[in-house]
């Protein structure tokens, strides 16, 4: 009896320390891309945009179709626009252009990025861009990280690094993700990381210039045959 007294004192004692927490349901069945700014949170899913409130949570408008005209979005199937919220609007990527969209839905300006190759993500650096590309040099499929001027000219390469997948490779879902350098924009300070560095973490300033790198705090462990037979 008297443990059951405890453990049922010790769960009050838990859910008090656990914060409050909701469950919102939405529409929304595959969401690709969802970004949070102090007001609102935004969702791409196809070639819609959505934007809600945070307080209520509400949505407040609805945008983007397929296409390739003013607004419109081309897409890779199963693939959303990339979006990005720092630059007080949103900035959407999708195949050969980045489009500029208030939250409302209102279409600001867009910019031909075909000349570039393949872009993955552009975000704003101060009255600059950052963008993440695929290029093919020397036999191989390169990522590379760049800032453009406002024109998205005169490229400077932040980080350059091979593409884990090359051409003629099998490519096996199971066994083998597919991994894109992840890049923030902090200010005048851009961080790059991810999978492909070995969960290092660089930082550059608005020139492309490295400023830190931080290594992951962890203890490096043997993989052996063993492991690799498993």
């Amino acid at each position: 009896m008297k443990r059951f007294i405890f453990i049922v004192i010790l769960s009050l004692f838990t859910v008090q320390l656990i914060p409050d927490t909701r469950v919102i349901s939405t529409d929304h069945l595959k969401p690709f891309r969802i970004r949070v700014d102090k007001e609102r949170i935004v969702i791409s899913e196809g070639p819609q945009i959505s934007v809600y409130s945070k307080e209520p949570f509400k949505l407040l408008s609805r945008f983007g179709k397929a296409g390739e005209g003013p607004g419109e979005f081309k897409l890779l199937p199963e693939f959303a626009p990339e979006i990005d919220l720092s630059s007080g609007d949103i900035l959407a990527t999708s195949l050969g252009k980045i489009t500029l969209i208030n939250y409302s839905g209102k279409f600001l300006w867009e910019k031909n990025v075909s000349h570039l190759r393949r872009v993955e993500l552009f975000r704003t650096l101060g009255d600059k861009y950052i963008g993440n590309i695929f290029e093919v040099k020397d036999k191989k499929i390169w990522n590379v990280i760049n800032i453009y001027d406002k024109d998205l000219k005169s490229p400077t390469t932040v980080h350059r690094i091979p593409f884990h997948i090359q051409r003629g490779e099998k490519f096996n879902p199971i066994t083998r993700g597919l991994y894109l350098p992840n890049f923030y924009v902090s200010g005048e300070t851009v961080w790059v990381g991810g999978a492909l560095y070995r969960d290092n973490i660089l930082a550059y300033d608005s020139t492309g210039k490295l400023i830190r790198k931080i290594a992951p705090a962890m203890e490096k462990v043997r993989f052996t045959d063993r492991d690799r037979q498993g």
